[in-house]
This record gives C-alpha cells, sequence and structure tokens, in this order.
C-alpha cells in the first residue's frame, strides 16, 4: 500500500511540474562554473533548521519534483513552498536531491558551524590519483570528496589521523570533457578544515595557473573602492563636512578621480593581472579630466553668476541656493537636477568595480 500511494505522489510531483514521459539527457559538465554551496548546520544534535532551496539550487524551477534523501547523521522533516526543514548532529554529511523533471541529481554537502582551521593542502597527483596533506594530527578525522556536485563514490570518508589522504579520479571525472571541479571538506576534531577546489581539463589536474582564464570564476579577484575613501589626488577639490560626529582632521571629503588615476600610474593594481591593466587602461581614456572635476567655491560662482559669499553659505549650510538657479547649478556640477534635489547620486564613478583575470 505504501508503494501505490509513493507512486501517486510521484507522479502528481511530474504532473504538476509539466513533465514529458521521457527523462532528459544529463551532461554532468553543463554547469562547471558554480558549484552549488554547502549549507552550513548552525545547531548541535536534535536541531532544527530551515533553508531555502532556492538559495542553493536557483536553476530549479519546480520544487514539487524533487526527491530529497540525507545520510544517517541528518534527517529531511518537510519539503514545502521551497522550503527545507531538517535535523542532524555535528558531522559532514550530504543531502542528496533528486529532480525528477530532469533526471539531475545534486549532492549538497552539509558542514556543522564549528571553529575555522587551515589543515589541507593539495601535495601531489598522477593521472588516477591527487594526495592530499593533513597539517595537523586529528584524533578523527571525516571527509567528504564531491566532482560535479556528484559525492565520491572510492574514497574513505572516516578516519583515524593520517598526514595524507588519496583521492582517486574514478573513470567518469577522467573521461570528462572541458573544465569541471573536484571539492574536499573536511572536519577535524570537530573543526572546519579548508576546504580544496581543484580543477580539472579534460580530467586531468591543471596545475598551471596559466591555463586559468577569465571564466574561471573562483579565479577572479573583485576589487571595490569608494572615490572618497580611496586616494585624495588633488587636494583643491577638498571641503569641509563641517560635522559634529567625527574629528576635524577628518571632517573633509577629499578623495577623487586624480587619487584614482593617480595611483593606476603608480602601479598600484599591477599586481592584480593583465585584466586589470585593460580595465584601467579603458578607465583612465574614459575618465573626465582633473580640469573637469575641479570647481571650487569661486569657479562655480562665476559659472552660475552668483557671489562668492552665496556659495560659501551654501557650503557651509547656511543658505540655499535660488530655485531659479536649480538647472544652471545642476549643469554645473554634472548632476541631474533630479540628484541635486534629493541628494542620491545614481553614476557609476563613485563605486569603481574592478574584475580582475588571470
Amino acid at each position: 500500500m505504501k508503494k501505490i500511494v509513493l507512486s501517486i505522489m510521484v507522479a502528481a510531483s511530474l504532473i504538476a511540474c509539466n513533465t514529458t514521459e521521457k527523462v532528459a539527457v544529463v551532461d554532468r559538465n553543463a554547469d562547471t562554473q558554480n558549484p552549488i554551496m554547502p549549507i552550513v548546520y548552525n545547531g548541535g544534535d536534535d536541531f532544527t533548521q530551515t533553508i531555502y532551496l532556492t538559495d542553493y539550487l536557483p536553476q530549479v524551477t519546480c520544487f514539487d519534483s524533487l526527491v530529497f534523501t540525507t545520510e544517517p547523521s541528518y534527517q529531511v522533516l518537510k519539503v514545502e513552498e521551497g522550503k527545507l526543514t531538517f535535523t542532524g548532529d555535528h558531522t559532514l554529511s550530504i543531502l542528496n536531491v533528486k529532480d525528477l523533471t530532469t533526471g539531475i541529481t545534486y549532492d549538497i554537502p552539509i558542514i556543522p558551524q564549528s571553529k575555522y582551521e587551515v589543515g589541507l593542502v593539495t601535495k601531489s597527483f598522477t593521472d588516477s590519483t591527487i594526495t592530499i596533506g593533513v597539517l595537523n594530527e586529528y584524533e578523527h578525522l571525516q571527509f567528504r570528496v564531491l566532482w560535479q556536485d556528484t559525492r565520491a563514490t572510492e574514497f574513505v570518508s572516516y578516519g583515524q589521523y593520517d598526514p595524507e589522504a588519496t583521492i582517486t579520479i574514478e573513470k567518469a571525472w577522467r573521461e570528462s570533457k572541458g573544465r569541471s571541479f573536484i571539492r574536499v571538506f573536511a572536519l577535524g576534531d570537530g573543526k572546519n578544515l579548508n576546504d580544496l577546489l581543484i580543477p580539472l581539463e579534460n580530467g586531468k589536474v591543471l596545475a598551471d595557473a596559466a591555463q586559468l582564464t577569465r571564466h574561471d570564476d573562483q579565479a577572479q579577484v573583485l576589487y571595490s573602492l569608494m572615490i572618497d575613501r580611496f586616494h585624495n589626488g588633488n587636494k583643491k577639490n577638498d571641503w569641509k563636512m563641517n560635522s559634529p560626529e567625527v574629528l576635524d582632521i577628518v571632517d573633509y571629503q577629499g578623495g577623487d578621480i586624480a587619487g584614482i588615476t593617480q595611483k593606476i600610474k603608480d602601479g598600484f593594481f599591477s599586481e592584480y593581472g593583465k585584466t586589470i591593466d585593460e580595465v584601467l587602461d579603458y578607465f583612465i581614456e574614459d575618465s573626465y579630466t582633473e580640469d573637469d572635476l575641479v570647481i571650487i567655491g569661486g569657479q562655480l560662482a562665476d559659472i552660475i553668476g552668483v557671489s562668492d559669499k552665496a556659495v560659501s553659505k551654501w557650503e557651509t549650510s547656511k543658505g540655499l541656493p535660488d530655485i531659479s538657479l536649480v538647472e544652471s547649478l545642476s549643469r554645473a556640477l554634472g548632476v541631474s537636477v533630479m540628484e541635486l534635489m534629493s541628494g542620491d547620486t545614481v553614476i557609476n564613478k563613485n563605486i569603481f568595480f574592478i574584475y580582475n583575470g588571470l
């Protein structure tokens, strides 16, 4: 009777997700650049936790078609409205998710929230094995190894301390085409060790950093800076904020495009690779000139036809411009009337993002 009920439930799920009778052929290399992030289990034994499945499986469109299984240390309690509730203990584990609409199976690592320490390194490799070095001595060591979000089948998960652990590069991994990834998670005496991400190219360990490209998301460095907080390249355009909340020595806005340009020419960003140089060349070429950016009180007064004293009152919050000056003032400052009136800046020069590719 239970088998009949289960069959009806599965059939109903497939109908709800508009599936066809034929299960799609799955290419495990189709989504190599975005390994599923692990679930962090925030409690101890018998602690109940709820997660949003879209945080881990954004590519899945119908959660009614998913079937969940876990290792014995964890238990799925319920799934409803895209949320999964589970309980477990303080161990590494895997949540297995099978999508009945596509036939794709995902293995999501579950790691307990605990102290973190560096404990794993890659030591050597052959065409068929990878040797992992364990830096510290642990009485009890637990591993989980995945390839393309699928758990390894030929790796011992539990064991006593050993300074080395060997991962077998399985047949499916060796026969894969293009870029794929092995991930290693470990727990030593209840502490989370650093995880490892090992890229493969056509089934072989990629050991030369020169083979990494800008398409390798994990090799990217995102550098963000706020102009006012980065470097003061031209002190002529500094202005005091007259704020009682900060010390007088820092009571001014001084960072500017000139400061960024100066640091670029000084080689501040050179260590970040070739792509960064291309981005910065474009930035310097398209950025405003220093003359465009520097408008001091006297210049602004001349541009819009008012006295220096009037501008000084605006800068010190002792007065406001007449409404008739708003349009000419916005043109002089290089902002829209809406930005000038609201105080909200909507330009892409105030925060500068740099994507680095090797």
